[in-house]
């Protein structure tokens, strides 16, 4: 495979590209790190860079992780385990991802697990949701989705809210 031929681009060049980023949509330090490296630009001049992004308030960690954690639990239907790590992937410190994860709104969350939930009885059938190996597919689909265990089990306990989620199609 024949190497890429790309011109180097100046610390001024990067520095604009990213605030353009960060204009259309939130970033985290590690994200324009690994930009800025893909780039090849030197150490310090993108420790100077992403020391300029914070003070403009381009970038802000903990407010990442709050828009990513909101956005994930909304749109995904991600639980909190899930979207944990996917924070620690950008290594967001625990304090902001504890903080992120309290933000979420409660509903909201709920309603992403009973949609998780409902979607895996749709896709087996509610004759097969209805058995223990079926309750247990749901579990397990509601877990990978990081959901906690408590939480789902409580759910699929609740004789009343599980008939009806069965006779939703």
């Amino acid at each position: 495979m024949k190497p890429h031929n790309r011109k180097p681009i100046s610390p001024d060049v990067a520095l604009e590209r990213l605030m353009a980023l960060c204009v259309g949509a939130e970033h985290c330090r590690h994200e324009m790190m690994a930009k800025l490296s893909s780039w090849g630009i030197a150490p310090d001049n993108a420790s100077r860079i992403i020391a300029t992004l914070k003070k403009s308030k381009f970038i802000d960690d903990r407010r990442f992780a709050v828009a990513y954690a909101h956005d994930k639990a909304r749109f995904n239907a991600w639980g909190s385990r899930k979207i944990r790590l996917g924070l620690l992937q950008k290594h967001i410190a625990a304090d902001d991802i504890t903080a992120a994860l309290a933000e979420i709104d409660p509903e909201d969350y709920r309603q992403g697990l009973l949609q998780t939930i409902r979607s895996k009885i749709i896709s087996l059938g509610p004759e097969v949701s209805a058995t223990y190996e079926g309750r247990t597919k749901i579990f397990r689909h509601a877990a990978s989705r990081g959901f906690e265990p408590e939480m789902i089990a409580g759910i699929l306990r609740d004789r009343g809210l599980m008939d009806e989620m069965m006779q939703c199609r």
